[in-house]
């Protein structure tokens, strides 16, 4: 498959794939996605301004909110998701290709080639909007910049499940346990715990930032 990631003056499209090289279905497949989004994108665009969540007109104006980054999110997910016209090992590329036709209103400066605001949106937008809105932008940041959370995804889930417990947490609370769960995981082959071995893990660890008495009844919860 194949991800056109840019266009040259001429409209000419530039064309990246994992592996390299691509079939002509393939190359047909990256324009059917081109098109989607060229359609799409303005969408959303749309959609938020109604919303009120950006703009109205072309430009940045506002900082951003955890609802506009987490709304964003929910509605590229089932673009990104689409797995006839995007492979996992291509998703990567899938952040540039939106790039073309996106505004400043909906785009923030990457921090590198792991620290892209596209797939934190997309992130965010996994979550349930109550688990999501427990937390400022800026504390979501924290948690997908920690680079063992950005390997390990299945502690999105686990995130999710807790959610009665997460709610408790203070932001800081918070930001100590995704610094946790990023120190505990470090350096290790996560692949190698199953799903009940790796959330037992997590769960000690949060278990750890609770007050004496919650800890306890997620203790008597677990058992």
């Amino acid at each position: 498959m194949a991800v056109i990631v840019s266009k040259q003056i001429d409209g000419k499209a530039v064309m990246k794939a994992v592996p390299f090289s691509f079939s002509r279905e393939e190359e047909r497949l990256a324009h059917e996605l081109d098109s989607l989004l060229s359609r799409r994108i303005p969408e959303i665009e749309r959609e938020l301004a109604v919303a009120d969540l950006i703009p109205s007109n072309g430009e940045s104006g506002r900082r951003g909110s955890t609802e506009l980054w987490w709304t964003l999110g929910r509605k590229l997910a089932p673009i990104v998701d689409n797995k006839r016209l995007v492979k996992p090992s291509e998703q990567q590329l899938v952040w540039d290709a939106i790039k073309i036709y996106a505004s400043p209103r909906i785009l923030r400066s990457d921090r590198g080639s792991t620290r892209i605001h596209l797939e934190y949106c997309y992130r965010l937008g996994k979550f349930p909007w109550d688990l999501a809105e427990q937390m400022h932008w800026d504390d979501w940041v924290f948690y997908f910049d920690s680079k063992s959370l950005r390997r390990e995804r299945r502690i999105d889930r686990w995130l999710t499940e807790q959610i009665g417990w997460i709610r408790m947490l203070s932001r800081e609370q918070f930001r100590d346990l995704a610094k946790n769960l990023n120190a505990r995981f470090k350096d290790k082959d996560t692949e190698v715990f199953t799903s009940r071995e790796l959330f037992a893990i997590c769960n000690k660890e949060l278990a750890d930032l609770l007050a004496p008495s919650e800890k306890a009844r997620m203790s008597q919860a677990r058992d």
